[in-house]
């Protein structure tokens, strides 16, 4: 549900005057293909790919202390970690687990939507997000939905969300590349 419900109609609010990666303007290209999504566009993905490197994700990821929590499966209280720092967290962690397996952008996105509606974090994700203005300014046109809107009518529909618990799979996909490692060797 929330793949289908949830992501989808973020992907094509986040897609709304998305400028492709020659700077061209996807205008044209929306009216022409309405409700289908782009295939030449750049993805939404890649939005939050750009926020990362804006916000130099990888050395937030390369601390010690995230190192340590990560290696030992321990979670950073919510005190001592920020929005923006759960998200570059959040997006480290769909990028490790999805791209040795070639897995595509919708996938990383779904999965980065899921993780939020897990965390309770995705309204405030969006907020950070929404609130770049460099990434913004680089990646939308001045008639978009998130440049004229700020995206305050979507994050606040995606905040009711906080407040339900959820624990949904990040990847159904990614489940059947998991191999359990054997710890005895059985006898015959």
């Amino acid at each position: 549900m929330v793949r289908k419900k949830v992501a989808v109609p973020l992907k094509m609010l986040l897609s709304h005057g998305l400028k492709s990666q020659k700077k061209e303007s996807l205008a044209l290209v929306s009216c022409a293909t309405r409700n289908r999504q782009f295939s030449k566009g750049v993805h939404p993905w890649t939005l939050f790919l750009e926020f990362y490197k804006l916000q130099h994700g990888k050395s937030f990821t390369e601390q010690p202390q995230y190192q340590l929590s990560q290696s030992f499966g321990l979670r950073i209280q919510r005190q001592s970690i920020n929005s923006k720092q759960s998200l570059l967290s959040c997006i480290h962690k769909v990028r490790d687990s999805h791209e040795p397996f070639k897995r595509s952008s919708d996938a990383k996105f779904k999965a980065l939507i899921v993780h939020g509606v897990n965390d309770g974090m995705l309204g405030q994700w969006f907020r950070v997000l929404a609130h770049s203005d460099t990434l913004q300014q680089q990646s939308h046109e001045p008639w978009s939905y998130m440049t004229k809107h700020g995206f305050s009518e979507a994050i606040k529909i995606v905040d009711r969300l906080s407040n339900i618990k959820f624990d949904l799979p990040t990847d159904t996909a990614l489940k059947i590349f998991h191999v359990p490692e054997i710890t005895e060797t059985p006898i015959y």
